[in-house]
């Protein structure tokens, strides 16, 4: 086809056969290329897909520069957004934030453009300013068959998927059989097909993970048998592209696991099967044949795995062989042996010991949950954070391995950016950022450093930590629950911009996940909704009530277990409640916030704040709609129901994760919190 026919637009599609036998097949070249460019692009396509899937009823292939399918089926104006293959740019962006705000209107602008195209081409491409002096660019392509609807439906479901996928990269592509969407911060088009022209601000170079356009097919080698069960998979769009059969058996599918994801395929009938082995997991190409000490004799079929970081970019599969599903959630934790593999996160023992003084008490900045925190510096001069794990504790290891794998994974300007680890005999270290105005209870509850927090700091807290328990839930490639949010897990940098710290105790929900159960309470009294304590059900609500807290804290100055110095042992919860309901929430306020304070900002926190800590669970707001809130003062907010009046006469103790006893309640405690809950009178849910 690609040899024979004038393609002088990019856009071509060609039936063949009869009756059953009738193949259609479609072909699209990217919009900015020349028709040499395409045709060396497709002859490539239908050789690749000639080895890699022979004798199928469907296939597709998609270069950097082209797509082609056929199918026994009917295929033209039919919009096909699933299977969706989403790849990313490896460099993360500065500011994530800055980022999407580009990112978002240039994407919409782009695919407003290419639906309303003609028959003949549907594609777009544009760039803007971005942060850090960058420039962002971005091409969207439907197949030309497809009309305006179908066409804006299609990218917008692609749209939809990039904070699943590529959430603070500089760099997103995705492919589906009938629109695909790339965006990067460097000039990946021909620049002569922008119009307007493109921005005279110089582009960044590309970056060494940046996507090669190949000539031809990638080069394979054949590997020799192994006796390998294990198909690792990086999330960069490398899978192999045959048929075979390995895995265990999942209904009528097979299921392969890999480091990141999970791939779903459903086999073709052969003579035989074969085990599959990926000898490292940044190899380029894969072979199957005979396991070691097999008798059969049959040929090792050579499979290539193209993977984006080696600068590969062709994807290909047969549609009857396998699905592949993006990514799989895992609430477990990786083995210390899959932490051992992140080796550009490791740090070599020595060269921590000699940064923090040898651990010296001058260099400790505090004590956690599971060991102490120390400052140090490493050669660079880069200041750092070192949390090590301390060595007779039961649950430090847990607690580790669970951070290293969640945060690592983790990109945003309100959360702590964790560095690296060190691994070395008994050692366990965490290596972050070093934020140098400590934790925020240093401050809230420090009667002279409070002072130094006025209204517009306290708000500025307040919004960072929703935008950062937000993207924790919801626009990050994971959906993470953290359980120990409080005043002493927020830290403050230089700007008293917060960032949430202390995932030890967090969980990973899978994407259709709402709420999950234990039988080991974790966190810290005061800030755990009664369902957690009481039942050990925990969800995104649970962040939420953690959240409504913190906000009544920072803006009363007061620890949520005594409201007022030297007054009496009512909790905050209760004491913010029955203001609330008299009419005298400006008692609530803290008097080192002045006069000239935005009266309405700060009762709307409150009402936030009342809100979150509501005792049925089906009424808190969720993050989302939490940042609304505050970002929105037009936005009416509900009425609050009864709050939660949790551990109220604890003020003694204010047991928190840096005791001993904070992260290993068991429901031995059950009685004592429902006591607790029984000491607050009726007669104070009603106002006077």
């Amino acid at each position: 086809m690609s040899s024979n026919t004038d393609i002088d637009y990019g856009f071509y599609n060609f039936s063949a056969g009869e009756n059953s036998d009738k193949v259609n097949s479609i072909a699209l070249c990217r919009g900015d290329k020349t028709p040499d460019e395409c045709r060396r692009c497709l002859n490539a396509s239908s050789q690749y897909l000639l080895q890699s899937c022979p004798n199928q009823k469907v296939a597709i292939t998609w270069y950097d520069e082209c797509l082609l399918r056929y199918s026994l089926r009917s295929i033209f104006g039919i919009m096909e957004s699933s299977p969706l293959i989403a790849m990313f740019n490896t460099a993360n962006v500065s500011n994530v934030e800055g980022f999407n705000q580009v990112l978002r209107p240039l994407l919409d602008s782009l695919i407003k453009r290419a639906a309303s195209g003609n028959s003949n081409r549907k594609f777009a491409l544009g760039s803007v300013p971005a942060p850090a002096f960058q420039t962002l660019y971005a091409l969207v392509e439907c197949t030309p068959d497809l009309d305006v609807l179908e066409c804006s439906n299609c990218l917008a479901a692609v749209q939809q998927h990039i904070p699943q996928c590529c959430d603070g990269k500089q760099g997103g592509k995705y492919v589906t059989p009938s629109c695909d969407l790339r965006y990067e911060v460097y000039h990946f088009y021909d620049p002569a097909a922008e119009a307007p022209p493109p921005s005279t601000s110089t582009p960044s170079p590309p970056p060494p993970q940046q996507l090669v356009r190949p000539e031809s097919p990638p080069p394979v080698k054949a590997l020799p048998p192994t006796e390998g069960r294990s198909l690792f998979l990086s999330f960069s769009g490398g899978f192999p592209t045959s048929n075979f059969h390995h895995g265990e058996k999942d209904g009528p599918w097979m299921k392969v696991s890999g480091s990141a994801e999970t791939l779903f395929f459903n086999p073709c009938p052969m003579d035989e099967s074969h085990d599959l082995k990926l000898p490292s997991a940044y190899a380029k190409s894969l072979a199957y044949g005979p396991r070691k000490g097999s008798n059969s004799s049959r040929t090792a079929l050579v499979i290539a795995v193209p993977i984006v970081v080696s600068g590969v970019v062709v994807i290909s599969f047969c549609i009857c062989v396998f699905y592949l599903r993006l990514r799989q959630q895992r609430e477990e934790v990786e083995t210390v042996d899959q932490i051992g593999r992140a080796e550009s996160l490791q740090f070599d023992f020595g060269t921590i010991r000699v940064a923090t003084g040898d651990f010296s008490d001058a260099n400790k900045l505090g004590k956690g949950g599971f060991g102490f925190v120390y400052k140090g510096a490493l050669p660079n001069g880069k200041e750092i954070a070192v949390k090590r794990l301390s060595k007779g504790s039961a649950q430090g290891d847990p607690e580790f391995k669970n951070e290293v794998m969640l945060v690592a994974r983790l990109q945003h300007r309100n959360l702590v950016r964790l560095l690296g680890f060190c691994l070395e005999g008994d050692e366990r270290l965490l290596v972050y950022e070093f934020v140098p105005n400590a934790s925020l209870d240093k401050f809230i509850f420090d009667r002279i450093r409070r002072a130094q927090l006025n209204w517009k700091m306290r708000y500025k807290i307040i919004e960072g930590i929703a935008r950062g328990l937000l993207y924790l839930h919801e626009d990050s490639q994971l959906r993470i629950i953290h359980r120990d949010l409080k005043a002493s897990n927020i830290l403050l940098d230089k700007d008293m911009t917060p960032k949430i710290a202390d995932f030890g105790t967090a969980r990973l929900f899978v994407p259709d996940q709402t709420q999950g159960n234990t039988n080991r309470i974790v966190g810290t009294y005061g800030y755990m909704p009664p369902e957690y304590v009481i039942h050990g059900n925990f969800s995104v609500k649970s962040d939420v009530f953690s959240f409504g807290v913190l906000v009544l804290e920072i803006v009363t100055g007061r620890k949520n277990t005594s409201p007022r110095d030297g007054e009496n042992e009512e909790g905050l919860l209760s004491y913010a409640w029955k203001n609330w309901r008299a009419g005298t929430t400006s008692k609530l306020v803290d008097p080192l916030v002045t006069s000239t304070s935005p009266a309405t900002q700060i009762m709307r926190c409150i009402h936030v704040g009342l809100l979150c800590v509501q005792e049925n669970v089906a009424n808190r707001p969720t993050m989302a709609s939490v940042v609304l809130m505050l970002s929105s003062s037009s936005m009416t907010l509900s009425v609050p129901t009864s709050p939660a009046f949790l551990m109220h006469s604890r003020t003694a103790s204010d047991t928190s994760s840096q005791s001993n006893n904070s992260s290993g309640v068991t429901r031995r405690d059950e009685t004592a919190v429902r006591a607790s809950v029984n000491e607050v009178s009726i007669s104070e849910l009603f106002p006077r």
